[in-house]
């Protein structure tokens, strides 16, 4: 039997949410191909470096983290999500499907 409306979304973004493998997702966040928008482009390169702070923040307990850093990092993501919520529809899905799907040699 199929799933509608709100409970079939919910089980549609719980697939999408446990199905994302973040090393990959992060290596894709870095590399994003000059066909997507700049701000994309940003928002992937922020993403991933926030990634490595937080890695850092998680397995390092000597680094010292200062609230004034946390405070920059936060409105740095901010601005990179407003600017790629900004960008089309179209260009979000691809990003989704760029970042989550795996990259075939000869495919």
């Amino acid at each position: 039997m199929g799933r509608s409306g709100a409970v079939g979304n919910r089980f549609l973004w719980r697939r999408v949410y446990r199905a994302l493998e973040h090393r990959q997702a992060k290596a894709r966040c870095v590399n994003v191909p000059s066909r997507f928008p700049d701000g994309m482009r940003e928002f992937g390169q922020t993403s991933a470096d926030l990634q490595n702070k937080r890695h850092f923040a998680d397995y390092d307990p000597d680094r010292p983290i200062r609230k004034s850093d946390m405070a920059a990092d936060i409105n740095a993501a901010k601005a990179v999500i407003d600017r790629f919520l900004a960008t089309s529809d179209s260009d979000r899905r691809d990003f989704a499907i760029h970042v989550l799907t795996k990259v075939r040699v000869n495919a």
